[in-house]
């Protein structure tokens, strides 16, 4: 009972971060999917991926200056929207260096998003109480990260309705925060104290953290984001393709796209 408590100022935010989350999740494995598929080079699609990440490192001074000017609510909405339109880019223009320009895009977008999500959150706990509101946005987080994979079952990578879907998706995540009754943070009283106690906590121990981080990003880079959206969906298709192309008792032996889901998930 006391965790119910807890979740309920929380609930809305969690309901927008599991509907953006099953969008993003899809869209990370579906491009490199559809990419391969388009005969785009591992290198390419490296390339690709990548440039999401430098729109994260560009949001990370945006992101700031956004919720200042706009507010929580107003932000969100407007880098969804963008996410949002730059997924049904993708379909529409074809080609590996407007991809690129696409994903940086949705890095910047989708970094500020989350943000505003978890400065929210940042607001809305107690000291004594944060480790567990954030255990249970891991949670929603990961567990739709899981459960974004399965949605590969629904259509081939080839065809419109799954980019249609992760628009869908990260358009409804806009839903709970703009109906939410409760206030958004204040900047001013709410957010810059928790930034300012955080950050002095940061200079003050700047060796271990950095040296922790750079390590810790590395291996989520490497073993999440490289295998899980690059690698092997890469490799399904190439075993798909080898397969193909050999005598008929060793066709139907790859692995198929629908079935790229439960490697994900787990």
């Amino acid at each position: 009972m006391q965790s119910l408590a807890l979740l309920k100022p929380i609930q809305s935010i969690l309901w927008s971060v599991a509907l953006l989350l099953l969008g993003n999740g899809l869209i990370s494995t579906l491009l490199t999917l559809r990419g391969t598929s388009e005969g785009f080079s591992s290198a390419v699609m490296g390339m690709i991926m990548s440039a999401y990440f430098v729109g994260f490192i560009c949001g990370t001074w945006v992101s700031g200056s956004l919720i200042r000017r706009m507010g929580h609510i107003r932000t969100f909405a407007f880098c969804a929207s963008i996410c949002a339109t730059t997924t049904l880019l993708h379909i529409i223009f074809i080609d590996q260096w407007a991809w690129m320009g696409f994903r940086f895009f949705y890095g910047l977008a989708y970094i500020t998003l989350m943000t505003v999500i978890e400065s929210w959150l940042n607001s809305q706990a107690a000291s004594h109480e944060r480790g567990r509101i954030f255990a249970f946005y891991m949670v929603v987080n990961l567990g739709a990260l899981a459960l974004a994979q399965q949605l590969l079952h629904l259509d081939s990578p080839e065809g419109f309705l799954l980019f249609a879907l992760v628009s869908i998706l990260v358009s409804w995540a806009i839903l709970p925060l703009t109906l939410t009754r409760r206030n958004q943070p204040n900047i001013a009283t709410d957010i810059l104290p928790i930034i300012n106690t955080q950050f002095k906590k940061l200079i003050k121990n700047r060796s271990t953290v950095c040296c922790r981080g750079v390590f810790i990003r590395i291996g989520y880079g490497r073993f999440l984001v490289n295998d899980t959206y690059l690698c092997h969906p890469t490799w399904i298709r190439y075993q798909r393709y080898c397969f193909d192309h050999e005598p008929d008792h060793y066709r139907g032996c790859g692995v198929a796209d629908s079935n790229w889901s439960l490697f994900g998930q787990a």
